[in-house]
């Protein structure tokens, strides 16, 4: 391999390395930093939920209370007048949008009822004290009818005792579960699970997301219903939640390889620049051990190349004046400058050899010379 492809390649090798490392801990970084973000959004959602059942349960409370407070439906429930009943039942629900207004007698017997399909005079299905939290007057509780889920306040009609029950309830359908899906941006799911049976009643996830396997859940029990248990599901896909990071990520991979095709350019033009001088010096080596020793040595640079052909230079001015003595002693004689026998000789074969015209040797004897 050449010297100007290993420089570049490994200077190649090398960004790469480094490259690869950091866009790993980038990219590790960032799963993690989607985990976090979703566990957090699970937070605040559950934290979102209560909060939105507690104002629910103000609300309705509140509004049962002023029902239950007034005189004239107080008279009204003594002497049973079913139509003002269900005419008050009636404003009151729709004043806070109550799915379900319920006047009941102390036994549980349904007297007069709004928004929910029940007659006068049949068990209402859940007690105002049966699977319910009790403040004082008031109890909170989950209702299941028919596959709706109802949150319920339920308030004692005193007159001063206690002569009756108002139950008003909000019912916790899709509308509400989209509300919340999108305060919190995560999906809703309320189940019921009755014998180790879970049943979805009301849902924001998507049907082709059902089974992902990249979904965190956070579960919170809402309350029993007989047997059952009504629980709020919140989830939200990881896939969804590292979108903006993966973006991210090939973002710094894009850079990345437009930095390592960059910086592969720059290194080949580098070696290139660096060993371009070392050939044309390599080059003229060469042809000096070939016993060639006129060949021009310019490096138009200012770096250490020019130390070395400048060294170069005076090498081969060496040898050339080293080569020539060699030659004169060789050849000439010392006291005349002539020729001498081996010159001659060699001059001679020369002659003999290229022969085209007549050749004539003539040898002259001095004594005493």
């Amino acid at each position: 391999m050449a010297l100007r492809t290993r420089i570049a390649v490994t200077f190649i090798l090398l960004l790469a390395a480094v490259l690869a490392a950091a866009l790993g801990a980038v990219s590790a970084t960032n799963h993690g930093n989607a985990e976090r973000e979703v566990q957090r959004q699970l937070d605040v959602g559950a934290l979102v939920f209560t909060r939105l059942l507690d104002s629910n349960r103000r609300q309705l409370t509140q509004a049962a209370q002023a029902v239950a407070a007034d005189y004239g439906f107080r008279e009204a429930v003594a002497t049973r007048d079913t139509d003002t009943l269900v005419s008050v039942l009636e404003n009151s629900g729709q004043r806070i949008g109550a799915a379900m207004v319920v006047l009941t007698s102390l036994n549980g017997q349904v007297i007069a009822a709004s928004g929910l399909h029940v007659k006068a005079g049949t068990p209402f299905p859940l007690s105002p004290t049966q699977e319910s939290s009790m403040v004082g007057d008031s109890a909170t509780s989950l209702m299941v009818d028919n596959g709706r889920i109802y949150q319920l306040v339920t308030v004692s009609v005193r007159s001063p005792l206690p002569v009756a029950w108002i139950a008003m309830g909000f019912e916790l359908d899709a509308k509400a579960a989209r509300e919340l899906a999108d305060i919190t941006g995560l999906a809703v799911t309320l189940s019921v699970n009755s014998g180790g049976r879970r049943t979805d009643l009301v849902t924001t996830v998507p049907a082709g997301e059902v089974h992902r396997s990249d979904v965190v859940t956070r579960r919170m029990e809402m309350s029993k219903w007989g047997n059952a248990k009504v629980f709020a599901t919140l989830s939200r896909s990881l896939a969804e939640a590292r979108a903006p990071f993966e973006r991210l990520t090939k973002v710094l991979f894009l850079i990345a390889a437009v930095s390592l095709i960059a910086s592969a350019l720059a290194a080949f033009w580098l070696a290139r620049n660096i060993t371009r001088p070392l050939k044309d010096l390599t080059r003229a080596v060469d042809r000096m051990r070939a016993g060639a020793y006129d060949v021009a040595l310019r490096v138009q640079r200012l770096d250490e190349l020019v130390v070395l052909a400048e060294g170069l230079q005076l090498m081969q001015t060496a040898v050339q004046s080293r080569d020539r003595s060699i030659r004169t002693l060789a050849y000439e004689d010392a006291l005349t400058g002539l020729m001498n026998r081996t010159a001659f000789g060699a001059s001679l074969t020369q002659a003999l050899a290229a022969a085209g015209a007549p050749i004539a040797v003539a040898v002259i004897n001095l004594h005493r010379f």
